[in-house]
């Protein structure tokens, strides 16, 4: 994308569509570089859930890719030891609770067990 003015520099264009398919790059990223796992086990798991997603309908590669990756990723950590599958369903749990009831433009945060 670049301006309409031939002095003006050009607009980089977005890295991510959105938000929050660069939060979990990040958050990927940061996982492999402390260690948790290594890049091509990584590459590995995430190329084997893309092809199962992909052989059901083709991917455009924006939210439907970044899906798959946040699946891989749930996976991995699994996988690794840092959650129980039903800790990590009930903390989504909590966080979709919380999104759904936290008004429009205020920071959402998850609500307390009772």
């Amino acid at each position: 994308m670049t301006s309409c003015s031939p002095n003006a520099p050009p607009t980089p264009e977005a890295a991510f569509e959105a938000p929050w398919h660069g939060q979990v790059f990040a958050l990927t990223v940061a996982l492999n570089e402390s260690g948790v796992f290594a890049w091509p086990e990584w590459a590995q798991m995430f190329g084997a859930r893309l092809a199962l997603a992909g052989a059901s309908h083709p991917l455009d590669g924006s939210d439907d890719y970044y899906r798959v990756w946040v699946a891989t990723l749930e996976e991995m950590v699994v996988a690794k030891g840092m959650f129980a599958p039903d800790a990590l369903e009930g903390m989504k749990s909590l966080w979709t609770d919380a999104f759904l009831s936290t008004p429009h433009g205020q920071p959402v945060s998850p609500k307390k067990p009772e």
